[in-house]
């Protein structure tokens, strides 16, 4: 008999320390879920998970080697009960001993609290003094930085903790000038370590750790090697593809459309999607969608961008008139798509040959 699924909400039903699986004693750490979307979610960590986190994260880094001249990290994830910031510094401590990578991290955090010009003068400030060569931070703030002009020494980006597109990434990129991998996790899981993009761009998912199922197009996650709260079947909500690559990593590689909450069925788009679209047509991922009308604005330097067309009211404003963040962005100003659920709408194509269920072998190990 196939045991039950865990869901988000079953966590944020149970106290968080009826969770736990080993004694409190045990537990160095916790972090949890912003709560956006409801309740926060907490997780622990035993000595070993914190481990454990560090070696999935620093996976990030393989494909960095022989591509940076050398290997300092300006961290600008956030730090504290969030998993990206401690998480990459647990991932640099993986890289100094087991990778043998000289690795040296800024620890700047996404400057919180700050007003955004004063946040923004503290990055130009310590981006000047420091000269990292790899940035660590969400989409949302590399793209500011982009913007300001501050990534002229950066040569390798690491981005995640919020929908993104290939396209965004290509833009950051500057059209191929340095590495962009994006790293995808669950903080319900383990954090940032689930998944990270190899040379090719594609998203691989760490399988030796986790055992993946595909359910309809979601991925359903167990961790067996967690010890502090090992989940069972977790349902993640999120929409994936399972790709060819033809890189070397033997795990496999991954599409991800867009998470449940992110899905605008008007559109029959998930977030990164519609960002992609715009994008393309020469317009800023800094976008706002309300009920009735779809905010938008011009890339720096594009003249006459083409407006997409979508079934929407479509209102063009000017060059850095819509929000920026420091973390992660909240361009959708309306809770209809909140809840859709990924194969409900009629609108949504799903192709025959990945529908319904489907289980990955582990694979060997990767250090």
């Amino acid at each position: 008999m196939a045991l039950s699924f865990t869901t988000k909400e079953d966590l944020r039903i149970q106290p968080y320390h009826q969770q736990l699986c080993v004694s409190e004693d045990q537990v160095v750490r916790y972090h949890s879920s912003s709560g956006s979307t409801g309740t926060p979610t907490v997780m622990a960590y035993t000595q070993a998970d914190l481990d454990l986190l560090g070696q999935l994260t620093a996976r990030a880094f393989e494909p960095l080697r022989d591509n940076v001249s050398r290997w300092c990290i300006y961290n600008a994830f956030g730090y504290g009960l969030f998993t990206g910031g401690l998480s990459f510094e647990e991932a640099a401590r993986h890289a100094r001993t087991q990778m043998e990578l000289p690795m040296s991290v800024i620890p700047a955090s996404n400057q919180p609290g700050a007003s955004m010009e004063a946040a923004m003068a503290q990055h130009e400030r310590m981006l000047n003094l420091f000269t990292p060569t790899i940035l660590c931070c969400t989409p949302s703030l590399a793209f500011t930085l982009w913007e300001a002009g501050l990534l002229s020494g950066i040569e390798a980006i690491i981005t995640g903790g919020e929908p993104s597109s290939k396209r965004l990434h290509q833009l950051l990129s500057d059209e191929g000038k340095r590495q962009v991998i994006e790293v995808y996790g669950l903080s319900e899981i383990i954090g940032p370590g689930v998944a990270q993009s190899c040379r090719h761009g594609q998203l691989h998912i760490n399988q030796d750790r986790f055992e993946v199922e595909l359910l309809n197009h979601e991925l359903v996650l167990t961790t067996p090697y967690n010890q502090a709260m090992p989940r069972t079947r977790f349902k993640t909500g999120d929409h994936v593809q399972f790709i060819d690559c033809s890189c070397n990593n033997p795990h496999q590689a991954v599409v991800i459309r867009g998470r449940r909450e992110d899905f605008i069925p008007a559109f029959n788009l998930y977030v990164a999607e519609l960002e992609a679209l715009l994008i393309n047509h020469g317009y800023s991922p800094c976008f706002e969608l309300t009920q009735d009308v779809l905010r938008i604005e011009p890339l720096p330097g594009v003249q006459k961008p083409r407006l997409p067309q979508l079934p929407i009211t479509l209102q063009v404003v000017a060059h850095q008139t819509l929000p920026r963040s420091l973390g992660k962005s909240h361009r959708i100003k309306t809770h209809q798509e909140k809840g859709s659920h990924l194969n409900q709408s009629s609108k949504m194509k799903i192709k025959p040959a990945a529908a319904g269920s489907l289980r990955l072998s582990p694979t060997v190990n990767v250090q």
